[in-house]
């Protein structure tokens, strides 16, 4: 997963996100976002800090992927 400042993408899927709201069990942002080479879609993607190096990413609304939350590990190298 690589962030940036106005988005994020992983593996196939990258994402431009608005502004982020504050809500119970996430932050949410609404999403324009594209999986491969299929056209871009407004959805709404949840991220959750679950623990120092763990992140769960929810992609809700887009017609091309599952809504079960991913999970990412920070990788630490040396």
């Amino acid at each position: 997963m690589t962030v940036t400042t106005t988005g994020f993408d992983v593996y196939e899927v990258g994402c431009d996100l608005d502004r982020a709201v504050r809500a119970p069990g996430g932050t949410r942002f609404v999403g324009q976002c594209y999986k491969g080479g299929s056209p871009t879609s407004t959805g709404t993607v949840v991220m959750r800090r679950l623990a120092p190096d763990r992140i769960d990413v929810a992609l809700l609304g887009f017609p091309w992927i599952s809504e079960k939350p991913e999970v990412f590990r920070r990788c630490r190298s040396g």
